[in-house]
């Protein structure tokens, strides 16, 4: 295992330690099976959505489902995941919404077609 390997499993472990041993969630934690529908727990404080493909309607069905909870996410990855421009608006609003992204530490949206 090569030392940079080593530093991202310790701030792994790190951060399940600092957050009190809070969910990291996965698309399968977070989507209903039937459905399709998003809900993310209270306990989730890391989403990790990298590679799945949710396209636009995907994160604004995310972002509203954030948006009817109080939910403490530290961490958004939402890279790869075919966001676009109705989509970055619709994360937008939610993490400006009174607060509601204020926890927020990292936004990860790399590999997506989000121009500014």
């Amino acid at each position: 295992m090569t030392v940079f390997r080593r530093y991202i499993l310790l701030v792994g472990l790190l951060f399940e330690f600092v957050s009190g041993g809070k969910a990291t969630c996965r698309i399968e934690d977070i989507r209903d099976s039937t459905t399709g529908a998003y809900s993310v727990p209270a306990s989730c404080v890391k989403l990790a959505l990298g590679g799945e493909k949710l396209g636009d309607d995907g994160v604004v069905a995310l972002a509203e489902s954030l948006s009817k909870g109080d939910h403490k996410i530290a961490e958004l990855h939402v890279p790869t995941t075919g966001l676009g421009p109705r989509g970055t608006a619709a994360l937008a609003s939610y993490l400006t919404e009174a607060g509601k992204g204020s926890s927020l530490r990292i936004l990860n949206m790399y590999g997506n077609e989000v121009r500014c």
